[in-house]
């Protein structure tokens, strides 16, 4: 983690010093034009170094906007593995660093993004007509018309738009009179040039000439002179136009690089301008946002009061109504406890009455009920007995006690009390005379009264064949 710390503040370091040297080189660059003018360097190295420098001072500020994004990450990052406590203004210091930062190489990389794009927009259109121009050459040409050739315009005319007219002359006499020797080779006219030299009056130079070219006639040395003096006076004539024209040049290349650095600076001035005001307006906003958020987190704070007073008088409203609510439930639960306590003790006393009424009345009942089953039923095997003992002792017996066993008799005579019965029941019986209700208790069935066998029977053991239970 240190390592790659130092590697990274060497790095910062280097491209400093770099970016430092390239200015100051630039700074002198520009005193030096804007001072004299003959230290001068050539134009051309003027927009190459120019160029070189925007060009480098683009990717230094880039690596270095870089190399803060990365240092400031790795502070961060050192800092925040720090166990140590750290305090809330130091939390916000970081996170307003943080979103600088972001804010910073956002904009740089729009501004890149909006550069490349405007680039790359100019290269389509190159690209674009190219295309269109090379559609059109592999066209094949439809033209029926025949044009006239153009005439060739003159080679004063031709060069007239950037030469001066000194120069545009002294070609056109050049390429009229078929160039320097007009029409003398050149060791004729070497020797010319030397007698020239040498002669300078008229009358020496035409005896020289024609001693010296005898085949020449005298006419034809006079033309050569008289040409030679025009195109003397002429090349002197375009030395000095040529010269003028090359200090105009100059001179307006002067002000096109003096204009052009103007601009420069103008423009780095504005770019510092626009920069500081996009800063403010940046800071501007920040602290505009900032109070936003502020006045919203009161706002919001208001709000919650209000609704937490709102929330409590509502829960205060019912809780005084539950506790009404409650209070009539409890006298409604009250009155229905004492209602239900009366109607209770008013069941079990008629509960009461009741169960000693089926008590006295249901149990003698249902004791019947059994006695009458169990009385048919034993009634059943009792005629079933007899008659097999009919069977049985139909011969043995005499005729007299068959006569006699034949006699009707009335079953419910079983059911009937008899007289010692009914003076028991009438001892035990109580009348009570408001629920006008007759209580009957009876102890047991045995105390109900039963026939006996005859005695005449036990002779022949009946109790044995047919129990009487």
């Amino acid at each position: 983690m240190a390592s790659d710390e130092i590697v990274w503040k060497l790095r910062y370091q280097n491209l400093n010093s770099r970016l430092y040297s390239a200015e100051t080189a630039f700074r002198t660059f520009l005193e030096r034009s804007s001072g004299d003018n003959n230290d001068l360097i050539p134009i051309t190295l003027i927009d190459s170094l120019n160029s070189d420098v925007v060009k480098l001072s683009k990717r230094l500020t880039l690596k270095l906007d870089r190399l803060k994004i990365v240092c400031n990450a790795l502070k961060w990052q050192k800092l925040l593995t720090q166990t140590g406590e750290t305090s809330e203004e130091e939390c916000e210091k970081w996170s307003d660093d943080i979103k600088d930062a972001i804010h910073l190489f956002k904009m740089e990389s729009n501004l890149i993004m909006t550069d490349l794009l405007q680039q790359q927009n100019l290269l389509e259109r190159q690209v674009s007509v190219l295309h269109q121009s090379y559609h059109d050459w592999e066209k094949p040409k439809t033209s029926k018309k025949h044009n006239p050739p153009k005439k060739l315009r003159s080679f004063a005319h031709a060069q007239s738009k950037n030469l001066p007219l000194e120069v545009v002359e002294f070609q056109e006499f050049m390429y009229l009179t078929k160039k320097h020797q007009q029409e003398w080779s050149d060791a004729e006219h070497n020797r010319f040039l030397k007698i020239w030299r040498c002669k300078k009056l008229l009358a020496d130079l035409m005896t020289t000439t024609e001693t010296e070219f005898p085949s020449k006639f005298p006419e034809e040395i006079l033309s050569h002179i008289d040409w030679y003096k025009h195109y003397l006076a002429k090349k002197e004539r375009k030395a000095k136009a040529l010269k003028e024209w090359k200090d105009r040049r100059e001179k307006k290349q002067i002000e096109k690089f003096k204009k052009n650095v103007q601009e420069m600076k103008d423009k780095e001035v504005k770019w510092k301008l626009n920069h500081q005001k996009i800063i403010q307006q940046r800071n501007d906003k920040v602290l505009n946002v900032f109070s936003w958020k502020i006045d919203k987190e009161n706002a919001l704070k208001q709000a919650k009061d209000e609704e937490k007073k709102k929330a409590r008088q509502k829960f205060m409203l019912q809780r005084k109504l539950q506790q009404k609510k409650a209070q009539r439930l409890k006298m409604i639960i009250n009155e229905y406890h004492e209602k239900k306590r009366k109607l209770d003790q008013e069941a079990e006393m008629h509960n009461d009455k009741t169960r000693s009424y089926l008590e006295a009345v249901m149990q003698p009942r249902e004791i019947t009920k059994n006695f009458a089953k169990n009385w048919k039923r034993d009634k059943l095997i009792v005629n079933q007995r007899k008659r097999q003992i009919d069977e049985k002792f139909k011969n043995k017996l005499p005729p007299k006690i068959l006569a006699k066993n034949k006699v009707k008799r009335d079953p419910n005579r079983i059911f009937k009390l008899t007289k010692s019965s009914k003076a028991k029941v009438n001892d035990k019986t109580k009348l009570k005379k408001n629920d006008k209700i007759e209580m009957l208790t009876l102890s047991a069935t045995s105390e109900i009264p039963h026939r006996k066998i005859p005695s005449w029977l036990n002779c022949y053991n009946i109790s044995k064949n047919f129990p009487m239970e």
